[in-house]
Protein backbone atom coordinates (compact mmCIF):
# COMPACT_ATOMS: atom_id res chain seq x y z
CA UNK A 1 0.00 0.00 0.00
CA UNK A 2 2.70 2.65 1.43
CA UNK A 3 1.20 6.77 1.97
CA UNK A 4 3.61 9.35 1.93
CA UNK A 5 0.77 12.27 2.60
CA UNK A 6 -2.90 13.25 3.94
CA UNK A 7 -4.08 12.88 0.21
CA UNK A 8 -2.30 9.60 -0.26
CA UNK A 9 -4.30 8.30 2.48
CA UNK A 10 -7.69 9.44 1.28
CA UNK A 11 -6.51 8.17 -2.17
CA UNK A 12 -6.40 5.14 -0.84
CA UNK A 13 -9.51 5.05 1.05
CA UNK A 14 -11.48 5.90 -1.71
CA UNK A 15 -9.57 2.97 -4.17
CA UNK A 16 -10.20 0.23 -1.46
CA UNK A 17 -13.62 1.61 -0.62
CA UNK A 18 -12.59 1.54 3.15
CA UNK A 19 -11.97 3.95 6.44
CA UNK A 20 -8.82 5.76 7.34
CA UNK A 21 -8.23 3.39 10.03
CA UNK A 22 -8.33 0.41 7.66
CA UNK A 23 -5.86 1.80 5.31
CA UNK A 24 -3.50 2.58 8.10
CA UNK A 25 -3.82 -1.30 10.01
CA UNK A 26 -3.89 -2.97 6.95
CA UNK A 27 -0.28 -0.85 6.20
CA UNK A 28 1.24 -1.80 9.49
CA UNK A 29 -0.07 -5.65 9.13
CA UNK A 30 2.26 -5.29 5.44
CA UNK A 31 4.96 -3.64 6.72
CA UNK A 32 5.25 -5.68 9.96
CA UNK A 33 4.28 -9.12 8.09
CA UNK A 34 1.74 -9.94 10.75
CA UNK A 35 -2.19 -10.56 10.33
CA UNK A 36 -4.66 -7.43 10.62
CA UNK A 37 -6.32 -9.13 13.48
CA UNK A 38 -2.83 -8.85 15.02
CA UNK A 39 -2.48 -5.18 14.42
CA UNK A 40 -5.88 -4.68 15.97
CA UNK A 41 -4.53 -6.39 18.98
CA UNK A 42 -1.99 -4.72 19.03
CA UNK A 43 -3.45 -1.42 18.87
CA UNK A 44 -6.13 -2.23 21.85
CA UNK A 45 -3.17 -2.75 23.71
CA UNK A 46 -1.99 0.34 23.39
CA UNK A 47 -5.21 2.12 23.42
CA UNK A 48 -5.33 0.36 27.00
CA UNK A 49 -2.28 1.73 28.08
CA UNK A 50 -2.58 5.26 26.95
CA UNK A 51 -5.96 4.66 28.67
CA UNK A 52 -4.69 3.90 31.89
CA UNK A 53 -1.37 6.35 31.82
CA UNK A 54 -4.30 9.22 31.06
CA UNK A 55 -6.23 8.48 34.25
CA UNK A 56 -2.92 8.03 36.22
CA UNK A 57 -2.19 11.97 35.24
CA UNK A 58 -5.50 12.73 36.07
CA UNK A 59 -5.59 11.64 39.83
CA UNK A 60 -1.76 12.88 39.99
CA UNK A 61 -3.39 16.99 39.14
CA UNK A 62 -6.45 16.28 41.30
CA UNK A 63 -4.18 15.23 44.82
CA UNK A 64 -1.68 18.13 43.24
CA UNK A 65 -5.01 20.27 43.29
CA UNK A 66 -5.65 19.35 46.30
CA UNK A 67 -2.40 19.86 48.04
CA UNK A 68 -2.28 23.40 46.29
CA UNK A 69 -5.71 24.11 48.42
CA UNK A 70 -4.80 23.01 51.70
CA UNK A 71 -1.18 24.92 51.04
CA UNK A 72 -3.03 27.97 50.04
CA UNK A 73 -5.64 27.73 53.35
CA UNK A 74 -2.99 27.39 55.13
CA UNK A 75 -1.35 30.82 53.51
CA UNK A 76 -4.71 32.73 54.45
CA UNK A 77 -4.82 31.23 57.68
CA UNK A 78 -1.02 32.14 58.30
CA UNK A 79 -1.45 35.99 56.88
CA UNK A 80 -4.71 36.29 59.01
CA UNK A 81 -2.71 35.82 61.96
CA UNK A 82 0.17 38.03 61.20
CA UNK A 83 -2.64 40.70 60.77
CA UNK A 84 -3.73 40.03 64.34
CA UNK A 85 -0.68 40.17 65.97
CA UNK A 86 -0.25 43.05 64.23
CA UNK A 87 -2.83 44.68 65.50
CA UNK A 88 -2.88 43.25 68.84
CA UNK A 89 0.81 44.83 69.21
CA UNK A 90 -0.03 48.77 67.41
Amino acid sequence: MGYHSIKDLVDLCKANKCELWQVIMRDNANEHMISEKQVFDNMKLMYAAMKKKQTMIIIRILSLQVKWQVATENLCIYIINLVRIYVAIS
